[in-house]
């Protein structure tokens, strides 16, 4: 299952179990007035960080992208949730108006119900794509970041739409048990959750699949230039693997001089189910030999002088966790180490680790030789940090280069 589907229904199906009482509980006198209560506050608040930062990008996608699509389902159901989860944060100042909000919020005919409907009927009905994802990829093409941060924000935005339905099934459950108790199954409404969702990711997958980046470090040509020239000191490739530590992934690789050998230097973080990537965990490792170890693990640029530039992607549901250089029969070539993401988004499975590493033996190569003696030394680091599912050589200009494959969410 795709990593989007898998992370969304893991998390939130674990959200509606532990914070589906939280309205009836917020209400009840015994609750609030004994000495210990659930720590619902403090789980609320967590599903709530960054909720202002998604009301301004959903506000910014809205006011450039005006359709009729928005104006007439997205918007008024985005509203409606916002305003029913307010209502609901409020409820405990005013206990009398607990019976009136869950019945208005489980109304049929314009309750929440009605809006997640909207929602599900805008995305699955292809509004999102043509309608508001690509005008909104257009809009950003002219926006000065760089690209990595415009197809971030692409793809951003649909989690957003996401977590904004959240916190409509959120609303919806707490309403229930209101309702019928707190013992009351909320497996119907669990199974609506999860059927959503995996038809949406998989309705927004044609448009997701063309907004994939392949991510190259577009800096001044001038800098960190590495010389690899042959018959000359430094003409050797390091083979050492260079990985991130268990349950850390890679999200920047760098091209670097390591005593008289080409090397590959990653920088490794942790998943945050929040954000994605923890920015605050980056680090940047060095390969694991030494600019001092000798007779080991190189290669000889003479001998296999090509640099092999087949693509390297991850299956499904793996992202990347270590780089190598790789011999490929006269040539030298990327493979890439990866890893399945756990379905509570923040750890990862160590046990699927594998490699993944280049099959097809075509002309798809160039010789270290004359002019094209150089690596391209700039760290590849998207911006901001995100998950890599593919790697390759490249020729940039007269130089050895590297291009990554993000993914935001890999849908």
């Amino acid at each position: 299952m795709p990593i989007l589907t898998t992370i969304a229904i893991g998390a939130g199906a674990l959200i509606l179990k532990k914070l589906g009482n939280y309205a009836i509980d917020c209400v009840s006198e015994e609750i609030i007035g004994g000495e210990e209560k659930p720590d619902y506050e403090g789980q609320l608040k967590n599903l709530l960080q960054g909720q202002e930062e998604i009301k301004r990008r959903l506000n910014d996608c809205i006011s450039k992208i005006e359709t009729a699509a928005i104006r007439s389902e997205l918007l008024p159901a985005y509203q409606k949730i916002e305003n029913t989860f307010e209502q609901m944060l409020e409820l405990p100042k005013d206990h009398d108006y607990a019976d009136r909000w869950a019945e208005e919020v489980l109304s049929p005919t314009h309750g929440l119900e009605a809006a997640l409907r909207n929602f599900r009927r805008s995305i699955c009905g292809s509004e999102i794509a043509p309608s508001i994802m690509i005008p909104y990829a257009e809009v950003l093409q002219t926006n000065p970041s760089p690209p990595q941060s415009r197809y971030f924000m692409i793809t951003q935005f649909f989690r957003d739409l996401l977590s904004v339905q959240l916190k409509g099934f959120l609303v919806y459950t707490a309403a229930y048990r209101l309702k019928e108790g707190r013992d009351a199954d909320i497996s119907e409404i669990q199974q609506k959750f999860s059927e959503s969702w995996t038809t949406q990711a998989e309705a927004v997958r044609p448009i997701a699949d063309k907004l994939s980046k392949w991510f190259e470090e577009a800096r001044d040509f001038q800098e960190l230039v590495l010389d690899i020239q042959r018959n000359r000191e430094n003409h050797y490739i390091e083979l050492a693997p260079n990985c991130a530590p268990d349950g850390r992934v890679v999200v920047g690789i760098q091209l670097y001089q390591q005593g008289n050998r080409l090397a590959l230097r990653i920088k490794h973080a942790a998943p945050d189910a929040n954000t994605e990537i923890d920015p605050a965990s980056a680090t940047w490792q060095d390969s694991s030999y030494g600019p001092n170890v000798v007779g080991e693990g190189y290669l000889d640029v003479n001998l296999s002088p090509y640099a092999h530039m087949e693509l390297v992607e991850m299956p499904e549901g793996m992202v990347v966790t270590g780089v190598q250089f790789h011999p490929f029969h006269n040539r030298f070539a990327l493979k890439m180490q990866g890893a399945k993401l756990n379905q509570d988004g923040v750890s990862i499975d160590n046990q699927s680790k594998k490699w993944i590493e280049p099959t097809v033996f075509e002309n798809n190569f160039y010789e270290i030789e004359g002019d094209n003696h150089y690596g391209h030394g700039p760290e590849v680091l998207p911006t901001p940090h995100t998950f890599v599912t593919g790697g390759a050589l490249k020729l940039f200009g007269n130089r050895l280069a590297i291009t990554m494959k993000t993914s935001f969410y890999t849908i």
